[in-house]
């Protein structure tokens, strides 16, 4: 059996995880696909994007111990399971997943016991950066949405979040044991930082 390998991207919203994950992925890294119990949204394919499944199956899932991770976010239920991480693993590539510190702590105790290696990195930029990106993200979102008050609701709780759940993971990551911290994340520092995470990992 194949020994999962899996870099865990944590950090503040628009600091360039998903971004990094993408990077990643170009280079070889698969990404394990989560289960849901949110509906699919237009264009998005079960098994493809997500496995999308109903409360009650997801809770049983939860219960017979089958996520390696699972938060809730927004009313909806989001999590990993070994087996996906399994499946994906077989392939020989390295495992790339996006998770906040809860989701993180999570996965590095279940590799713990299961033998994985797991290495968690710290995506972090500076506040002026982060705050452009987020007010271009919102700008682009805003002007595609069907329901603009919505999305500003939205975008107004995700700021509350950023102002202040995320502001005290900035401040704890020294203290937290993270194979690799990134302090600033952007097109100048991309290589150097994907290079880096690839020789980590082997």
């Amino acid at each position: 059996m194949t020994t999962p390998r899996i870099v865990v991207l944590t950090g503040p919203s628009c600091a360039g995880k998903t971004t990094l994950e993408s990077a990643l992925k170009e280079r070889g890294f698969a990404a394990a696909r989560s289960t849901t119990t949110r509906p699919p949204r237009t264009g998005e394919v079960d098994g493809e994007h997500y496995h999308f499944v109903s409360i009650e199956d997801f809770m049983q899932a939860v219960s017979a111990g089958k996520f390696v991770e699972h938060v809730k976010f927004n009313n909806q239920r989001y999590g990993i399971t070994s087996e996906e991480i399994q499946r994906v693993a077989a392939t020989g590539k390295p495992i790339v997943i996006v998770a906040e510190p809860h989701g993180r702590d999570q996965i590095i105790r279940y590799g713990a016991k299961n033998d994985w290696d797991v290495y968690p990195v710290f995506v972090h930029s500076d506040s002026r950066t982060i705050a452009m990106r987020f007010l271009m993200r919102f700008a682009k979102d805003l002007a595609e949405t069907q329901d603009p008050t919505k999305n500003m609701n939205n975008y107004a709780d995700r700021m509350k979040l950023m102002m202040t759940e995320e502001r005290d993971w900035v401040r704890e990551h020294r203290n937290t044991r993270y194979s690799y911290i990134i302090e600033q994340y952007d097109e100048v520092t991309q290589e150097r930082h994907i290079a880096h995470i690839c020789q980590m990992v082997g």
